[in-house]
């Protein structure tokens, strides 16, 4: 993006997280074009550990960012689980790529 629409790339086809992607920065940054893109984390499908979850975000960002859209952003959304005290908990970890190197959680 040079002045114009920032092109961001979501690690996903599932329609819940790019629309969930489309409308938080549709409100922190304006209109954009969301670009939904198939990517592999190499992760189990159902992540166990909150550090599995941050990787999968991580990895799903990345590759989003790489595969070379045009795109200002790589985002990686990713469900996981993780237990405390016995208890499951559902966690859900974002991560926001720049074409310039850097990274959000």
């Amino acid at each position: 993006m040079l002045g114009g629409t920032p092109r961001v790339c979501v690690g996903s086809l599932n329609k819940s997280k790019v629309e969930g992607v489309r409308r938080a920065f549709e409100v922190l940054v304006g209109p954009c074009e969301v670009v939904a893109s198939g990517v592999s984390t190499g992760l189990p499908p159902q992540p166990l550990g909150l550090a599995v979850a941050v990787e999968g975000a991580r990895r799903r960002a990345r590759e989003a960012l790489a595969r070379g859209c045009g795109c200002s952003y790589g985002v990686g959304v990713e469900a996981g689980l993780f237990v405390v005290g016995g208890d499951f908990y559902d966690v859900q970890v974002a991560c926001v790529a720049t074409a310039g190197g850097s990274e959000s959680l």
